[in-house]
């Protein structure tokens, strides 16, 4: 139904600090099976992989699509490979 991206780690934590990490994480929200929702995902055209935020907000919007969509599991590993690599 939706997708948050959240602040996940503090950008000073030693864990992360001067690394090129993810700082943040999505939470996605779902329907059960069956349940209407208003909501249609777009498709995503790539998953941008410089920049914490954004790649989180598109793997979320990312994931809604392809699950919306029902496809195969070997259909939605290619179209997460070309999305990644910028091939969709």
């Amino acid at each position: 139904m939706n997708a948050y991206v959240v602040f996940s780690e503090n950008p000073a934590s030693v864990h992360i600090n001067n690394l090129k990490a993810i700082k943040h994480d999505t939470i996605l929200v779902l329907a059960l099976d069956g349940d209407a929702t208003t909501r249609h995902w777009s498709p995503v055209e790539r998953i941008d992989t410089g920049d914490s935020e954004e790649f989180c907000r598109r793997c979320g919007a990312a994931l809604g699509w392809l699950l919306e969509n029902e496809d195969s599991p070997t259909g939605i590993r290619a179209a997460w490979k070309g999305l990644v690599q910028g091939r969709a």
